[in-house]
């Protein structure tokens, strides 16, 4: 061990030069958190908290002020390199109580569905210091700040030094600590591939400690963070070559304990130090807006300002256009800009001034509304944190130069990048939020966006909103509160997820809230020729629990085996979409606005449940243990089933949607199911409604399928040999014809974790002069710039439907044939029904029978 007198001496040597704020020029860096004027949930843009809620820049600190399994800070814009070269970094560190300690997370068994059981146990002693080479699973620094692992090395609460693990732990000293300066160097052995740490803590009061070792080089590369923990690492053989991302253990992130701690002065240097400024995150994380009828509406989303500016300002074109409050809860600010030019593009930058006089900017493009009669739509849905940041999909995507973007919900999961759900916690949601906007905002940044939530984005596993009431919590948040029907978080909670994923859709058509003051967003957006009807299928549906006491139901699930969802599973009082949804749809049927050629509805999920289970099993909880088959491969006694969750129920406000939407042949895109499918609906008879597409998970741990045993009673076309294909009824009796299925199989690609369990997302072109609609399910690993056979949309696709294809009731007769000229909207009504309308359509220019 060297000298502490030595180990001193070039600590204060190699910091001299440290003392100013980062420049471009430099790979040195200094931590900017002396402003005591500043109070806030944030600690700047160079840096990533995990998690959000735990930490607090005040009183000139970055304070960790909720005590837990690796609490940490990352480092975005630094990261240690493959050099074989010296850093060093530093940190002063002081104790602080904190009187209130919030509740430990949940347990396991209250969790949301897609949840994992989180490992118990944290340990009497925490410690505090440094994590470095921190590396994840994908080559992404994201996804190395919040998924990382790497070496710890710091002081224990109990004031002992060590690097690695508790092992080897230093020196006993004389007292415990309140507060000190913590230092690692880490220089190169010339000789061998293993580097020496040497760790020193001196206490201000002239106590001071060292502790040197000798790590392997593969350790070091990577982020760095600074880690106030409750949990200790794993002891493992830090000299020898670091194992596999997957045999690495996270350190244990529950909440607990009391080891709190402020940092302040973080410094490091060397040439093993790289600069990346340009991974900085904030103030302004991302903006997503929608065009419709020359109206611009846009939302930008801001870290937690806390007691910061609260004005964002628009420019357009070069000249301020806007200023925009934000919202205390949800830290994003709208804006709305009427009589829009939307027949060129303008670039728009969003600036937001801080107190300190410095001025953030987030820039992009407001593109023309498409004009060339073709519209290509991506559409995606539930984004777990498998595969995280999810770069290749991103990529994928951009490849197909789509006008817009679906989000179809599940934008997060309560379990997303660890650290369980913190109930009515608008911090845990927000992180949650961010690491989905980290994901998508370059896709965002200049394509308009249409975002809905789903069960997930509102802290649940399966959602029946019963028009906004609250669920019944009484004995906790798992599936008798689910099943109680409502929402388990506060209003307020659920208003905030509305206005940062809704708020820059274009206004509700009927903006009055729902039970509790619940913020509505059902609307319609008129793009590139489309019309869009936007629903919320999940604020007004009935909770089935309530009305079918026999059947036993669980979490959306009938466990009487006697009971028959089919014959028994009616009630006259159930909703789905809700009477004033219902309403919007009938208006919008009828509403052919300007050049408005297609209608297409954006939905949560398909109108049936399309999904199958093994014989014996009768609850979805079972779906993560079912084998995976290869491809050609099939179960041998799958039948369909009744999910309470799906929109396959109620059956009869199920059969009225679709009649409504098939008056004004309209698409209906969905996600939310995890199986990437297409078909037609049917209710009196197979075919007589329109064609849905639901888009496949992003990444999830659910894996539907549909692999029903008995065949198809018809409805294959010539030459079809896949099985689960044709006419089926689903679970609940309600008529389909599929036409492909996105199923999952055990394919040859690693990470098996996200690949096996049929990841994608879905494309739509809408063609105006041909008035076809071309739908395809794609492979997350699939783009057409790819190459073979990788450049292919997934098996059965692509399927391509003219839009007359979305009205599939048998033909009885025609009206006399008359001309048209292609702006006409014509519209048919049942004689003798008192004018009730059978559809309405702006068709093509040339002949038209009705």
């Amino acid at each position: 061990m060297s000298s502490l007198k030595y180990l001193s001496a070039i600590i204060i040597l190699l910091f001299v030069g440290c003392q100013k704020t980062t420049t471009s020029e430099t790979n040195n860096f200094s931590s900017n958190w002396a402003d005591k004027s500043i109070d806030r949930p944030w600690a700047g843009a160079a840096y990533w908290l995990n998690p959000l809620q735990a930490w607090r820049q005040k009183d000139g600190q970055l304070r960790c002020e909720v005590s837990g399994g690796d609490r940490n800070v990352a480092l975005l814009t630094r990261e240690i390199n493959d050099k074989k070269a010296a850093f060093e970094m530093s940190v002063d560190i002081s104790k602080i109580d904190i009187k209130t300690q919030k509740e430990e997370i949940e347990t396991a068994k209250d969790l949301a569905p897609t949840d994992e059981v989180f490992p118990k146990g944290l340990n009497n002693v925490g410690w505090v210091g440094f994590q470095i080479g921190l590396q994840g699973q994908f080559k992404d620094y994201r996804d190395d700040v919040i998924k990382g692992r790497g070496l710890c090395a710091g002081i224990t609460t109990d004031g002992q030094l060590f690097i690695g693990d508790y092992a080897k732990l230093g020196a006993a000293p004389k007292s415990k600590f309140s507060k000190g300066h913590l230092s690692l160097k880490v220089s190169p052995n010339r000789t061998t591939k293993n580097y020496l740490l040497s760790l020193v803590f001196e206490d201000g009061n002239g106590g001071n400690q060292s502790l040197n070792a000798e790590v392997h080089e593969s350790w070091l590369v990577g982020q760095m963070a600074l880690t106030c923990s409750q949990s200790i690492p794993d002891t493992l053989n830090w000299q020898a070559e670091k194992p596999k991302y997957t045999d690495l253990k996270d350190l244990n992130k529950r909440v607990g304990g009391n080891t709190t701690f402020a940092f302040s002065n973080w410094k490091v240097s060397g040439k093993k130090i790289t600069n990346r400024d340009d991974r900085a995150y904030g103030p302004i994380l991302w903006v997503q807006h929608t065009l419709s009828d020359d109206i611009l509406k846009m939302s930008a989303q801001l870290i937690p300002i806390g007691n910061g500016n609260k004005t964002v300002e628009l420019w357009i074109d070069g000249q301020q256009a806007q200023t925009a409050e934000i919202d205390v809860d949800g830290n994003n600010a709208l804006f709305k800009i009427t009589n829009w030019n939307s027949e060129k593009d303008h670039a728009y930058k969003v600036v937001y001034p801080t107190n300190a006089g410095e001025a953030h900017t987030y820039e992009g493009t407001i593109k023309k509304n498409p004009t060339n009669g073709n519209l290509k739509l991506a559409a995606m849905s539930c984004v777990d944190d498998r595969g995280f940041p999810h770069q290749d999909l991103v990529d994928n995507v951009a490849a197909h130069q789509p006008d817009m973007l679906s989000f179809h919900g599940d934008q997060l999961y309560e379990r997303v990048a660890g650290y369980g759900v913190e109930r009515n916690s608008k911090l845990d949601y927000l992180r949650k939020w961010y690491i989905f906007g980290w994901s998508f905002r370059d896709l965002m940044r200049n394509t308009p966006t249409v975002i809905i939530p789903d069960d997930h984005d509102v802290f649940h596993g399966n959602l029946w909103g019963e028009g906004g009431k609250r669920a019944d919590i009484g004995k906790g948040y798992g599936n008798y509160a689910q099943d109680s029907g409502g929402y388990k978080e506060p209003a307020d909670f659920v208003n905030m997820v509305h206005r940062t994923q809704t708020g820059h859709l274009p206004d509700p058509y009927d903006r009055k809230p729902v039970l509790n003051d619940i913020s509505v967003y059902y609307t319609n957006m008129n793009y590139g020729g489309v019309s869009f009807a936007i629903l919320g299928d999940r604020q007004w549906k009935s909770a089935p629990k309530q009305f079918f006491p026999n059947a036993e139901i669980e979490n959306g699930w009938p466990q009487n085996k006697q009971w028959n969802p089919k014959t028994e599973a009616f009630h006259p009082k159930a909703e789905l979409l809700g009477a004033r949804q219902e309403e919007f749809l009938e208006k919008w049927t009828t509403d052919w606005d300007r050049d408005i050629v297609f209608k297409t509805v954006i939905s949560q999920s398909p109108f049936c449940n399309v999904a199958t289970l093994p014989a014996h099993i009768w609850h979805d909880k079972y779906v993560p243990t079912l084998k995976r088959y290869k491809k050609g491969a099939y179960p041998k006694d799958d039948r369909p089933v009744a999910d309470f969750d799906s929109n396959g129920w109620p059956q009869n406000k199920r059969d009225k949607a679709i009649k409504t939407i098939r008056k004004a042949f309209a698409l209906h895109i969905t996600g939310d199911q995890h199986l990437g499918s297409t078909g037609q609906y049917g209710v009196d008879e197979y075919g007589d409604g329109g064609y849905w597409i639901s888009s496949p998970a992003v990444a999830n741990l659910w894996p539907r399928r549909w692999f029903p045993a008995n065949a198809a009673e018809g409805g294959k076309a010539e030459g079809d040999t896949r099985r689960y294909t044709g006419n089926y009824e689903d679970g609940f009796g309600n008529k389909i014809t599929v036409k492909a299925i996105a199923n999952p199989y055990d394919i040859d690609r690693e990470p098996s974790m996200v690949f096996d369990k049929a990841p994608g997302y879905s494309i739509i072109d809408f063609n105006q002069k041909e008035r076809t609609m071309q739908l395809a399910v794609w492979p997350r690993w699939s783009a057409p710039n790819l190459a073979a056979p990788d450049n292919q949309p997934a098996d059965g696709w692509p399927i391509t439907i003219k839009q007359m294809d979305n009205y599939g009731r048998k033909v009885v007769g025609y009206l006399p044939e008359f001309s048209v000229s292609g702006y006409e909207v014509v519209q048919v009504e049942e004689e003798g029904s008192g004018g009730e309308l059978l559809y309405s359509l702006r068709p093509e220019k040339g002949k038209f029978k009705a």
